[in-house]
């Protein structure tokens, strides 16, 4: 019994030290991976500076090349400019009196454009007001009718009382 008892124990201390050989193999393996990807987050960056770098030094160099081509040309382009001005001056002097007559016909044409606006708005309103018109003529018509009837009967009235005083008047004398 006690030969089998140690072989058992023998046995069991034999796969005992293969597991934790096994386990420390798998945590090895685990720490190299680990180790690449920290190498290759190192190359990333590198290149981002370079490029950087190269972009700055290319935007400088363009910028102070055509600014010194616009100065030139601008100071030549006036300088041309005042010379040409100074000549046309003196020509002009002489051609005032044909500058007037155009002035003329200009008016004309701004009078006659502001005529037809009127006109158009004047033709609506007439129309409107004669409307109106008639209906007060026919309503004062009727008024006076009535008045000249009235009157007439008040002078009819006046006249049968005088009538009647003179007879009153006759009868009473002796």
């Amino acid at each position: 019994m006690e030969p089998g008892t140690s072989d058992k124990t023998f046995m069991m201390m034999m796969m005992m030290m293969m597991m934790m050989m096994m386990m420390k193999k798998k945590k090895k393996k685990k720490k190299k991976k680990k180790k690449k990807k920290k190498k290759k987050k190192k190359k990333k960056k590198k290149k981002k500076k370079k490029k950087k770098k190269k972009k700055k030094k290319k935007k400088k160099k363009k910028k102070k090349k055509k600014k010194k081509k616009k100065k030139k040309k601008k100071k030549k382009k006036k300088k041309k400019k005042k010379k040409k001005k100074k000549k046309k001056k003196k020509k002009k002097k002489k051609k005032k009196k044909k500058k007037k007559k155009k002035k003329k016909k200009k008016k004309k044409k701004k009078k006659k454009k502001k005529k037809k606006k009127k006109k158009k708005k004047k033709k609506k309103k007439k129309k409107k007001k004669k409307k109106k018109k008639k209906k007060k003529k026919k309503k004062k018509k009727k008024n006076n009718n009535n008045n000249n009837n009235n009157n007439n009967n008040n002078n009819n009235n006046n006249n049968n009382n005088n009538n009647n005083n003179n007879n009153n008047n006759n009868n009473n004398k002796p």
